[in-house]
């Protein structure tokens, strides 16, 4: 279900939320850490037992999970999906990894479109004056598996 991220090459992409989890003021916990180095070693988006069954060895529960991805959403490090099966998923936002995603209406697979359709959205966007924007794309249909 998940890919490794191309951009997480060399930890670089981890380092980089590290700094900016500590930019946003909040403490650098064991917690924040794992969840970070999941959700940067790999495209996401997961859901909340998803993430709580990749940070084996931490001693966490769903509830301190869930809590530590609300406060990340909070501080803008990671965004949280809902593909209409009222499931949360969240994933690491990543400004330097433009991507969208294809999801399949029956089994709810997730895979990563890496391509940044939307850059010239964004340039107009600027042009007309927006700053600090944020868009992303889903598209929606069945996969392979499920229309055969």
């Amino acid at each position: 279900m998940a890919t490794k991220c191309a951009h997480s090459e060399e930890g670089g992409l981890h380092k980089a939320a590290l700094a900016r989890l500590e930019a946003s003021g909040l403490k650098l916990t064991p917690v924040r850490r794992r969840i970070l180095s999941f959700l940067t070693r790999s495209h996401g988006p997961f859901t909340i037992e998803e993430i709580h069954e990749g940070l084996s060895g931490l001693d966490c529960n769903l509830v301190t999970v869930y809590r530590t991805l609300a406060s990340l959403e909070e501080a803008g490090l990671v965004r949280k999906y809902e593909i209409g099966d009222r499931v949360a998923r969240f994933e690491y936002l990543c400004s330097e990894h433009p991507h969208h995603h294809l999801i399949c209406t029956q089994c709810k697979k997730i895979e990563v479109l890496d391509a940044d359709i939307l850059s010239p959205v964004r340039k107009l966007a600027r042009q007309r004056g927006f700053v600090s924007l944020s868009a992303s794309v889903d598209i929606f249909g069945l996969c392979e598996d499920c229309d055969a």
